[in-house]
């Protein structure tokens, strides 16, 4: 299965806007640098998680300057474990892994918890 989920997001352009929009959107945030021609955000330094009050957004934008950076998303953010297992026909254990899910809302949470459930 495949899930999407829409997150509350905006673009903005300058620390002040990201502040401002992140109370609006609610605390945790990530902040992401974004632009047309901007690639590997993580590694650019372009992406920082888990921003819990305006003061932090305001001073993290404000040094999110890399190149290619048009704009600032600022989205709900969430920190998600989830474990994947593979079984064979039999039902018996092929793989398993563990991966994060972050950006994840509590309504895609809670559909996600509804399927596993089926």
């Amino acid at each position: 299965m495949f899930w999407h989920s829409s997150l509350p997001e905006t673009i903005v352009s300058d620390a002040d806007s990201a502040a401002s929009e992140a109370a609006k959107i609610g605390f945790p945030v990530v902040l992401k640098a974004c632009g047309t021609h901007l690639t590997h955000k993580t590694e650019a330094g372009g992406v920082v998680l888990n921003l819990r009050g305006k003061g932090e957004v305001k001073k993290e934008a404000t040094s999110l300057k890399i190149n290619g950076c048009e704009g600032l998303l600022v989205q709900e953010w969430y920190w998600v474990t989830r474990t994947c297992l593979w079984l064979d026909k039999g039902f018996q254990l092929v793989h398993a892994s563990c991966s994060v899910l972050e950006g994840c809302s509590p309504k895609f949470l809670k559909m996600l918890s509804s399927e596993l459930l089926l």
